[in-house]
């Protein structure tokens, strides 16, 4: 039998939310029902036969939200997880060999390429409990992990382009905490209607 403390990645990894009965659809294929655990650094999923486990890491993990039912799938957290994810044939008892190597890949080609654009590479992932009403409560877990974990390109991204570079001293022409500001924009209109 797998154990959570065998899949946490580092000592500082803690579970805070963890639900049976969750099935994982990878794309299109159901693997079938499972226990997810929400750690404050990855999101695991382990079959109930314990030979399929799944990590995500919440880096990777680009756009979570709650989808309601529809003709394909019931309501479920549907996430979307910046790399491609191949699915093991179910009777392929190397699936968490395949998923690790695949990290393994993943991992090596992000330090490699970090000036490619992989914005349109990602794998949709839906967690759909057998209890509905705990759907949410498997959103809100996601949520707080993505919290604890922000994307570093984020800050790399804003740059200087907001906050300036720092050799630049200027002072703001405006206070921008005050609201009367824009007070003497309506009656320069009104004395221009007026002519």
């Amino acid at each position: 039998m797998v154990e959570i403390k065998d899949l946490l990645k580092t000592e500082d990894e803690e579970v805070f939310f963890d639900l049976d009965n969750t099935i994982i659809y990878i794309g299109s294929q159901n693997l079938g029902e499972g226990h997810i655990y929400v750690t404050n650094k990855n999101v695991h999923w382990i079959s109930k036969n314990n030979i399929t486990k799944y990590t995500f890491n919440f880096y990777s993990i680009g756009l979570n939200a709650v989808f309601s039912k529809t003709d394909e799938f019931p309501s479920s957290v549907y996430c979307q997880v910046d790399e491609i994810i191949t699915v093991a044939d179910n009777n392929d008892n190397n699936s968490d060999k395949m998923k690790d190597e695949h990290e393994h890949e993943q991992n090596n080609a992000d330090d490699d390429n970090d000036d490619d654009n992989d914005d349109d590479v990602y794998t949709e992932i839906r967690f759909i409990p057998s209890d509905e009403s705990k759907i949410h409560s498997i959103y809100d877990a996601l949520c707080k992990g993505a919290l604890l974990n922000p994307d570093p390109e984020d800050d790399e991204d804003e740059g200087d382009f907001y906050y300036g570079d720092g050799d630049n001293d200027q002072q703001l022409a405006f206070d921008p905490n005050d609201l009367n500001r824009f007070d003497d924009a309506d009656d320069d209109d009104d004395e221009e209607n007026q002519k």
